[in-house]
């Protein structure tokens, strides 16, 4: 489960889950269960001064957004690459994530 603020919100593999900067948040693998994060910080208003704001907390489940789950898992992969283009690349990916999650 996740706590975000006042809720209790279930996650499950694959799941891409936004919190806020400031928001409290606690998650919590189900008993006997290991879980491997990634956490990916995105100052969006920064990053793409265009974009609209996204800053609402949620879950997404992999199996009913597939798209925002392999935006996401490419960001990963970009951020662990070492090259020049690496940066263009995320940027080029958090735009569409926040395209698709607008």
């Amino acid at each position: 489960i996740f706590v975000i603020g006042d809720r209790v919100l279930p996650f499950g593999a694959g799941d891409v889950s936004f919190i806020a900067a400031n928001q409290v948040h606690l998650a919590r693998s189900a008993p006997g269960t290991i879980s491997r994060w990634t956490w990916i910080y995105l100052d969006l208003p920064r990053l793409l001064p265009a974009a609209r704001d996204v800053n609402r907390d949620m879950i997404l489940p992999a199996a009913q957004h597939p798209r925002v789950a392999s935006l996401v898992a490419q960001m990963i992969e970009e951020a662990r690459c070492e090259y020049s283009d690496s940066c263009e690349m995320l940027r080029a990916l958090a735009w569409q994530l926040s395209l698709e999650i607008a």
